[in-house]
């Protein structure tokens, strides 16, 4: 029986909870369980969601904003 791909919380976000997903479709980060990015092959992330911006931070942190807020860093390996 495949095993089905959870999220696991990678930082918050204002009210939000921010998530990563890592499945046989690719990995995405989620907001409130919302699929806001996608990272490609090539490690570039493309947005899913109107507003929000992904921008790699370090080796292994993110970036992510909402329009022009500050925005958080998180690192993709939770916590």
């Amino acid at each position: 029986m495949p095993r089905t791909a959870r999220p696991y919380m990678i930082g918050r976000y204002g009210m939000g909870i921010l998530s990563c997903l890592k499945s046989r479709d690719g990995l995405f980060i989620l907001f409130n369980a919302m699929k806001i990015a996608q990272r490609s092959e090539t490690g570039a992330w493309t947005v899913l969601e109107k507003g929000w911006r992904i921008t790699p931070f370090g080796i292994s942190a993110i970036q992510v904003q909402l329009n022009d807020s500050d925005g958080v860093v998180v690192s993709l390996h939770g916590g």
